[in-house]
Formats: C-alpha cells, sequence, structure tokens
C-alpha cells in the first residue's frame, strides 16, 4: 500500500504486480476521508449503551475547548447521540461567557452533572493524566488534542495532532470526513476557536488550519468572529496590565513577570502576546497566584526556545507544563517564590539546548 496526494485529497492505494502484462496495477483506491469517517462512526458506536456521553474540555476552559466540544457534540447529536459539555473550574472571561450564550453553547461545570463511572468521557483540546485535566468519575474512551502531550495508553481513542493550530480544526476536519456541513452557530464557534489559537493564523499553524479557515468563511457568521476576536479585554483587565507593566523583569532578551494577585489564564495569554510584541523580547512568561498555586503563560517567537520544552524543564519536580513551541501554560502546586521562579526559567533557556 501506497500514499499519494492529489487535489488537496489523501489517497490509500493497493499495488499489485501482474505477471502477465508484467506490470503494476491499482487494485483499489480508498481516500483517507474514509478511513476517518470509519474511525468516527466507530467512536459514535462505542459511545452508544448505557450510561451518559460527556464532552470534557480542560480545566478553565478557553474559546478554542468550547468551540470543539459544541461543535463535536452537533456532530454526535447529528448521528444521534446526545452528549452534554462539561469542565472543571469556571469560565474566567466574561467575553467567553458572552460568546456561549450568543451561540447557544450550553456547558455545565462538573459538580453540576454528578457524572458516574458508567458515563462515557470525550475529552478534546486536552488529555487524559495531564494536570489541567481533572479526572472525573466517568471512563475516558477519547482524546481529541492538537497539544504536544504523550498519548494515553489507557484510552482506545487518540486523535492527537500537535502541528494543528487549534482542536476546531480537528473537528472541522471531522465534519469533512462524515460529510457534514456544520451548522452557522458551530461554524462561527470553530471560527473563533481557531482565530483565537493561532492568532489569526500568524502562529503555528498549518495546510489544514488555513483550509479550515477557509471551509469555514462562508458558513460562519463573521462580523460576530471580528468581534469576539477583537474585543478580548475589558476596563476591569486594566489594573492588571497597568500591574505588570510595572513589574516586567528582563534578562537579555527574556521577559517575566510575577502577579501576587490571581489573574485570569486566559489573560494571562493576552498579556504575553502584548509583551512578546517588544523588539526586545523574544521570550515571555507570566506567573500569577491562585489559591492552588501558581499560573504560568509563555510565549516565544524563536525556534530555539521551544515554549512547551522550556516550561516542562523549568517546572520539573515541582509543577507540569506543556503546550506548543510558541505558546505553553505551566502549574505549580503551592509556593514558590518570584525569584525562585525568574532563576529556573532562566537556567533553562540560557544553559540548556533546545
Amino acid at each position: 500500500m501506497i500514499f499519494r496526494r492529489a487535489h488537496h485529497v489523501y489517497y490509500y492505494l493497493d499495488i499489485i504486480y501482474n505477471a502477465g502484462t508484467n506490470k503494476f496495477v491499482i487494485s483499489q483506491e480508498f481516500t483517507v476521508n474514509s478511513f476517518a469517517r470509519q474511525k468516527i462512526l466507530s467512536l459514535i458506536d462505542s459511545l452508544g449503551g448505557t450510561g451518559r456521553v460527556f464532552v470534557q474540555t480542560h480545566d478553565f476552559p478557553d474559546p478554542d475547548a468550547l468551540a470543539s466540544a459544541f461543535a463535536l457534540q452537533k456532530l454526535f447529536k447529528a448521528r444521534g447521540l446526545n452528549s452534554t459539555i462539561c469542565f472543571e473550574g469556571f469560565m474566567e472571561r466574561g467575553a467567553l461567557k458572552e460568546m456561549c450564550s450568543h451561540l447557544g453553547i450550553e456547558a455545565f461545570r462538573s459538580d453540576e452533572v454528578s457524572m458516574v463511572e458508567k458515563d462515557r468521557v470525550v475529552i478534546v483540546d486536552g488529555c487524559k493524566h495531564n494536570r489541567n485535566v481533572t479526572d472525573l468519575p466517568g471512563e475516558e474512551v477519547a482524546v481529541i488534542d492538537h497539544h504536544e502531550v504523550e498519548r494515553p495508553e489507557d484510552v482506545s481513542y487518540c486523535d492527537i495532532r500537535p502541528n494543528y493550530g487549534s482542536t476546531s480544526t480537528i473537528i472541522y476536519d471531522y465534519y469533512l470526513s462524515m460529510d457534514e456541513i456544520p451548522d452557522r452557530n458551530s461554524a462561527t464557534a470553530m471560527m473563533i476557536g481557531l482565530l483565537t489559537d493561532t492568532a489569526h493564523l500568524s502562529r503555528g499553524c498549518c495546510r489544514e488550519d488555513v483550509e479550515a479557515f477557509a471551509g469555514l468563511w462562508n458558513l460562519a457568521d463573521m462580523d460576530y468572529v471580528r468581534h469576539c476576536t477583537s474585543n478580548n479585554l475589558s476596563l476591569e483587565d486594566l489594573s492588571f496590565i497597568s500591574d505588570s507593566i510595572g513589574k516586567l523583569k528582563t534578562h537579555e532578551n527574556f521577559g517575566f513577570i510575577y502577579l501576587e494577585n490571581s489573574c485570569a489564564r486566559n489573560l494571562l495569554g493576552i498579556m504575553g502576546d502584548f509583551f512578546l510584541g517588544m523588539k526586545e523580547l523574544d521570550f515571555v512568561v507570566l506567573a500569577s497566584r491562585h489559591e492552588r498555586g501558581i499560573s504560568l503563560s509563555a510565549r516565544s517567537e524563536l525556534r530555539k526556545w521551544n515554549a512547551a520544552s522550556i516550561v516542562r524543564t523549568a517546572l520539573q519536580g515541582r509543577g507540569s507544563g506543556g503546550g506548543h513551541a510558541d505558546m505553553a501554560g505551566g502549574f505549580i502546586p503551592g509556593e514558590v517564590s518570584e525569584d525562585e521562579l525568574f532563576n529556573s526559567l532562566k537556567s533553562a533557556l540560557f544553559s540548556l539546548n533546545f
């Protein structure tokens, strides 16, 4: 069997040798979409039966997590499968709540759904065993993610594509494979998730992300997409922004900010993008103390500094981290001083080779 690509469609070809003609001939041809379709249908079939089906996002979800969960829920519904979106934590940003209200995304905190062991769980935009995905009582049967994570051996269906810019792009691929057209709200949600995670296709995206953008363009409410992706800040965020400007530390082209007051994780990322816009900075980390520990958000513009690897190295033995080459997150349970964290990150950046 060999593999070829033509007109943006991938094919598997079965090649056999004909001794009579002394030639190789194509015996069968399958599109990749047919393989993907069978795989998705098998997942849907496995979710049938007793117990409820939950689509779980990572804790404290962001737009891509909720968008991909919502679009997957709609795809399940088109195939006769009901599901409920759930998450641990809460929605930290008012803009995210407004997006859910506008698009009809119903997502529930884990303590609102009373999950039991016989329920089935599909994790999107996160992975089982990651610190930012709470282990809920149900059985995790699937993981759909675009982060750099280790494939869990105890999950039967794993679709992990770290080269993709968003999980929304993966779900859009599912619609293509199933010959389904997403409704307006699903398309709008996926477009918001895609543009948010890729910084309007400027960060960590691949050809499939661009094709998803083109495919969703005529289906989504682009006026609302522009509203959501350009109105990321509120007046109450100004105090955090002002505080972060005053607390910026630098070492060569590395910028670090440690906030004593609890700051929303999504806002940390937004501010990270802002500081990375400084011409003197190529790597930025913002840290914020919470009740449960310290959250980190990292941004990188240099290939030699893989954000996910840097964060994992700096937090080794005291916390966890992950993400992508250009953006990553981390968490430290308990207390770590500002200077200690700053020095750990400097060591990871300037003492090691990536």
